[in-house]
């Protein structure tokens, strides 16, 4: 059927094609004066003006809100002042360059290698108990000089300390001295130095209480060196120790990479680093796991994690089944830090690391892996 057809009902015909009229749309009527709102009551209150505060009083402060803007003055550079700051740049890098890793690090935290010579504190030496006798038998006593000391070290050993005895034949003068000091500390007896040497460096190469009792077997120094409950309680000491100094020394190192990126014109949180992990055992089955965040300028370290998935407390310890167990576990310190195996512990090390970058106010940007 077409529009036009006369079969179709006569409105049909007409209203195809046309567009639908919509109702008028009614005007808004005028507030009468019996439903008017008073002009006061639609009105703001007034504001009431705080008091003027006293000469004595401090001026409020500007508590900041959502809407607070802040003005950030930018100084622009003109072409011969960025010349300067980049040839200024450049030079520091030369001279940077021109020096050796270790000796860029010693300037860079303003190490002086003299004074440091001078205070290392004790020097040992391996000597033979036969010849130092021999060296004793042509000295004099020192308090009446008739005969020569007798020296003698009792069975008794202290790790790797021995307590040494100086007896006069004629007036019976006796001295006694340890062959070690003792470390400084606030306990009654403090611990050997020499041992707490001896564990850090066993500890240095990756060994353990085993490796430094079969050294100091092998050159006659001890039938044991250090029994294992005393070198796990040395190593609690030592441990907090190397925190303690590795945490301050990362702090020296954050500040002179500070200094150098402000003398480079760079922004001084915003630094180029690199990071690296390593295991304790080669392979993928190592149980302990370090990663390390440097500088690439410098070189410095500035963070680093060590990661472990194994606990000898908890292997050898008692189980949850067993007697005891409840008091054992309140004293016990778990070593264990992390549930993965050692080829995730580098990626939980850099994510770890670069996380609380953040909240330590370095950023590192230009990572390299």
């Amino acid at each position: 059927m077409m529009p036009g057809d006369v079969r179709l009902k006569k409105t049909t015909r007409h209203a195809h094609g046309k567009r639908k009229r919509r109702p008028p749309i009614p005007r808004s009527r005028g507030a009468t004066s019996g439903h008017s709102t008073p002009p006061e009551e639609n009105r703001s209150p007034p504001r009431i003006a705080s008091p003027a505060p006293s000469p004595d009083q401090p001026p409020p402060e500007s508590i900041p809100g959502p809407s607070t803007s802040c003005r950030l003055d930018t100084r622009y550079y003109t072409a011969e002042e960025i010349a300067a700051l980049t040839e200024h740049a450049d030079e520091v890098k030369r001279g940077m360059e021109t020096k050796s890793a270790t000796q860029r690090k010693f300037d860079l935290l303003e190490v002086d290698l003299a004074h440091s010579e001078e205070q290392s504190g004790t020097d040992f030496v391996l000597v033979d108990f036969a010849m130092l006798k021999d060296l004793f038998a042509h000295v004099r006593c020192g308090k009446c000089g008739l005969a020569a000391p007798d020296l003698r070290k009792p069975d008794r050993q202290y790790g790797l300390a021995v307590k040494l005895e100086v007896t006069c034949s004629v007036c019976e003068h006796r001295v006694e001295r340890f062959s070690s000091p003792r470390t400084e500390g606030s306990g009654n007896i403090t611990l050997f130095e020499v041992n707490m040497r001896a564990l850090k460096s066993i500890q240095s190469i990756g060994k353990g209480v085993t490796a430094l009792s079969d050294f100091c077997a092998g050159m006659n120094l001890s039938h044991r060196g250090l029994h294992h409950k005393t070198f796990q309680a040395h190593l609690r000491k030592v441990v907090q120790v190397c925190e303690d100094t590795a945490a301050a020394s990362e702090a020296d190192s954050v500040r002179a990479i500070k200094d150098l990126y402000s003398d480079l014109g760079q922004p001084p949180n915003n630094i180029d680093v690199m990071f690296d992990g390593t295991w304790m055992t080669r392979g993928r089955l190592s149980h302990i796991g370090v990663g390390c965040i440097i500088e690439v300028y410098t070189g410095l370290v500035i963070d680093h994690v060590v990661l472990s998935n194994f606990c000898l407390g908890c292997a050898i310890g008692p189980k949850a089944s067993d007697e005891g167990y409840e008091d054992w576990l309140a004293d016990h310190e778990c070593q264990r830090n992390i549930d993965c195996g050692a080829g995730r512990m580098e990626v939980e090390a850099a994510l770890i690391m670069f996380k609380r970058s953040l909240s330590d106010n370095v950023q590192g940007c230009g990572t390299q892996p």
